[in-house]
């Protein structure tokens, strides 16, 4: 998974993540993204995925960087378990593609990011998009 390391560093970057945001790591898999999120940035961080054994390797793998605080979610990235505007900014690296319906996952993203009266960022790096609009 070290090949996963500079594009979720990327994409941190690139979203401009901080402190301040609550962020949600959609199709996370092993959770390399959440994590550099966490670490870099000390922002509140979820992790969500539909595999139990993606999630049991990616509080593996936030031991083993010393990252403590990310919540992990089991759950369906077509219908995720939050409440509209739950999260400053929502991140995918690559797995929300695979699921069976990629624009189904797309508009839960943007259901679940905050919208009112500030800038909300989207980030994916299949789209290498980052969406920043003021609502």
């Amino acid at each position: 998974m070290l090949f996963f390391i500079p594009v979720s560093a990327h994409l941190v970057r690139l979203c401009e993540v901080s402190s301040e945001d609550h962020i949600l790591d959609v199709a996370c898999d092993t959770d390399n993204t959440a994590i550099t999120a966490a670490r870099r940035t000390g922002a509140k961080v979820t992790g969500i995925d539909f595999s139990p054994q993606m999630l049991t390797l990616a509080k593996m793998e936030a031991d083993l960087a010393g990252t403590e605080g990310i919540e992990w979610k089991d759950g369906d990235v077509e219908d995720l378990p939050f409440g509209d505007d739950s999260f400053d900014v929502v991140l995918s690296s690559f797995g929300h593609m695979f699921a069976p319906h990629p624009e189904v996952v797309i508009k839960e993203m943007l259901r679940v990011t905050k919208s009112g009266g500030g800038p909300y960022r989207i980030c994916n790096m299949a789209t290498r998009a980052c969406k920043r609009e003021v609502v």
